[in-house]
């Protein structure tokens, strides 16, 4: 729970609610970023949460949630 990956569901926190398009839909989950599993100067804990829409109205939401260990 709470690594990289694409597609499936996502490990979100409890405190955070699937996104719904305007029509109350569950937008489509696309991926999730650990970011402690990269080299990057933006942070070295937390996930990126991507959710995209491409259908009638395209919409796309990210969540950043930086204490895993509450997933």
């Amino acid at each position: 729970m709470g690594q990289s990956k694409f597609g499936g569901n996502p490990d979100l926190p409890e405190s955070l609610s699937y996104p719904k398009s305007e029509n109350g839909y569950d937008i489509p989950f696309l991926c999730q970023l650990n970011l402690g599993e990269f080299d990057n100067e933006i942070t070295s804990e937390g996930i990126l949460y991507f959710f995209v829409n491409l259908m009638i109205q395209p919409s796309m939401v990210l969540f950043f949630f930086q204490k895993i260990q509450n997933l």
